[in-house]
C-alpha cells in the first residue's frame, strides 16, 4: 500500500512494510516538517494582490509555517489565502501603504490584521477566527493601546462625590486620611490642598477604602502636620485618572464626568452629551470660529445662570444673561416645599422671572428659582426640600435678565440703538451716568434707580 498524507500538516504516513531501507529518511523529513509547523517563520511579499500560500504534500511549503511575516506594498485590503485545514498562525502585517490584510480560506470567514500589527489566528477547517477575544484576569499594556473599533467597558463605573478631610498627612507616597471626613476617596482621584504637588492622585487603597485610613499616591512628598487634603469628585473604573497625555484621533463621546491630569489632544470631533465644566481658562488658538448656541427667545434656558450668552435668532442679536439686585426682603415663610417671599417695597417682577436667593437660613431657601407672583410685594417659588422653619435670616436675592451684547452698535458700528421699554428693575452703577434716545417707557411695576451724583439723560 502506498503512503498517504495527514490532513493538516501533510506529513507522509508510511504504510506497513513500505520504504524498507529508507524509512528513517522519510521519518526525519516528517520531523523537520513538524518543526516547521511549530516554529517555522515564513516571509512572503504581497504585490498589491491576494496571495495564496503554497501547500505541498511531504515537502517544505509556506502554509505549514507557524509565523507569517507579510511584506510588500498594497493600495487596498488584500487577502492571504490559506488551506482550509485545522491550523494556528501568527500573522504580522508589515506591508506598506497603510492597509489591513485578511487571512482566510477560499471560502468561509476571514480575520482582518490591521497594518503594523501582529495577530494570532486559527482555522477549524471551515472558518478563520481571531485567537484572542478576551482576558479572564488583569490585562496590562506596557506600551500604547490603539483601539480601531469601539471600546466597551462592561465593568461597573462608580461615581464619587468630592472628598474632604480636616486632618491628613503625607509621608512619601502614603496618604493618611483622618479627622472629620466627608465624601469618598477613591483610586484615581486627584488630590488638592496646601502643599500638594500638582497632579498627585491615589494609585491604590491601603487600609482606607473611601474614608479614614491610608492610601498610596502617585507623587512622593511630605506633609507632616495634619491639614485638609481634598479629592475631586469623579468616576472610577480601576484607574480612570489619565496622568499623562491622552491622544484621541477619532470621535470621542463622553456621557459623564472625565478628569484628565495631562494634556489632551483630540484629532477628531468631540461630542459631550452632558455639561462641559472647565474650572480653568479655556484657550482657543485656531483661526476659525466658535459656533454659539442659537435659538428663539422661547428656547432660552428655563433657569439661566449669570454669564450665559447666546445668539437670539428671533431678535437677530447676541445676548447675555445679567443680574440686578432685588428689593429688600422682609420675610420668607414656607408651606412644605413652597416658599413665600415678601419684600419691603414693590418687587416689580412677573410670573416666570428667575431669581437667585443667597444668605438665607435654613439653607433650603437658597438657590435659583422660577417664581410665581402673588402680589406687588410677594411671590412664591418651589424649593428642593422642606426647610422645616420660616427663614431666621432672610438674606437677599438677585433677578436676572437677558440683554443685548455689543452696546447696540448697528450698521457696522456707525449707529447705536437702544430699546424704548425698560422691562426690568434697573439701578445705575454708583458714580456712573448714562443716556438714552427716547421716548422711553418704564413698564408697569418696574423701578429705575439713579444714585446720588449720577445723571440719566434722555435725548
Amino acid at each position: 500500500m502506498a503512503s498517504t498524507y495527514s490532513t493538516s500538516l501533510q506529513l507522509q504516513l508510511i504504510s506497513n512494510g513500505e520504504q524498507s531501507g529508507i524509512w528513517g529518511t522519510s521519518t526525519n523529513n516528517n520531523w523537520n516538517l513538524i518543526e516547521q509547523a511549530v516554529a517555522g517563520v515564513q516571509t512572503i511579499t504581497m504585490l498589491n494582490a491576494d496571495y495564496t500560500l503554497s501547500a505541498l504534500n511531504g515537502v517544505s511549503d509556506e502554509a505549514r509555517n507557524m509565523v507569517l511575516i507579510v511584506g510588500g506594498t498594497n493600495s487596498a485590503i488584500r487577502k492571504i489565502v490559506a488551506p482550509l485545514v485545522s491550523k494556528v498562525y501568527i500573522v504580522s502585517n508589515n506591508t506598506s501603504g497603510g492597509y489591513a490584510i485578511t487571512i482566510g480560506g477560499s471560502t468561509g470567514s476571514t480575520v482582518s490584521i490591521p497594518n503594523g500589527t501582529t495577530v494570532q489566528v486559527y482555522c477549524d477547517a471551515t472558518n478563520f477566527y481571531a485567537s484572542q477575544t478576551g482576558a479572564t484576569g488583569n490585562f496590562t499594556v506596557g506600551g500604547n493601546l490603539t483601539v480601531q473599533g469601539n471600546a466597551n467597558l462592561s465593568s461597573s463605573i462608580y461615581s464619587y462625590p468630592a472628598a474632604t478631610s480636616t486632618s491628613s498627612t503625607i509621608s512619601g507616597t502614603v496618604l493618611t486620611v483622618g479627622g472629620t471626613i466627608t465624601g469618598a476617596y477613591f483610586v484615581g482621584q486627584v488630590l488638592n490642598g496646601t502643599g500638594i504637588t500638582a497632579g498627585t492622585y491615589i494609585t491604590s487603597f491601603g487600609t482606607g477604602s473611601g474614608g479614614a485610613g491610608t492610601y498610596n499616591i502617585s507623587i512622593s512628598h511630605t506633609i507632616a502636620t495634619g491639614q485638609a487634603i481634598n479629592g475631586y469628585a469623579g468616576s472610577s473604573l480601576s484607574y480612570p485618572y489619565v496622568a499623562n497625555n491622552l491622544n484621541v484621533n477619532g470621535t470621542t463621546n463622553i456621557g459623564g464626568a472625565t478628569t484628565i491630569g495631562g494634556a489632551t489632544t483630540i484629532g477628531g470631533n468631540t461630542a459631550i452629551t452632558g455639561t462641559l465644566s472647565a474650572t480653568g481658562d479655556a484657550t482657543f488658538s485656531g483661526t476659525g470660529e466658535i459656533a454659539l448656541p442659537a435659538g428663539t427667545t422661547a428656547q432660552r434656558a428655563a433657569l439661566p445662570t449669570y454669564g450665559m450668552f447666546r445668539y437670539n435668532t428671533q431678535t437677530q442679536q447676541f445676548e447675555g444673561y445679567n443680574s440686578t439686585a432685588g428689593t429688600t426682603i422682609s420675610s420668607i415663610t414656607f408651606s412644605t416645599t413652597t416658599a413665600t417671599l415678601t419684600t419691603t417695597t414693590a418687587h416689580g417682577l412677573s410670573t416666570g422671572s428667575v431669581i437667585t436667593v443667597t444668605g438665607a437660613s435654613p439653607s433650603a431657601y437658597n438657590g435659583t428659582f422660577s417664581i410665581t407672583v402673588t402680589g406687588t410685594t410677594t411671590f412664591t417659588y418651589t424649593m428642593a426640600s422642606n426647610p422645616g422653619a420660616n427663614a431666621t435670616v432672610v438674606g437677599s436675592y438677585t433677578t436676572g435678565y437677558w440683554g443685548q451684547i455689543g452696546g447696540g452698535a448697528q450698521a457696522q458700528g456707525a449707529v447705536y440703538e437702544n430699546t424704548q421699554t425698560i422691562s426690568q428693575n434697573y439701578t445705575m452703577t454708583t458714580g456712573n451716568s448714562g443716556e438714552s434716545v427716547g421716548p422711553i417707557t418704564i413698564a408697569a411695576g418696574k423701578i429705575v434707580t439713579i444714585p446720588s451724583g449720577s445723571r440719566w439723560v434722555i435725548l
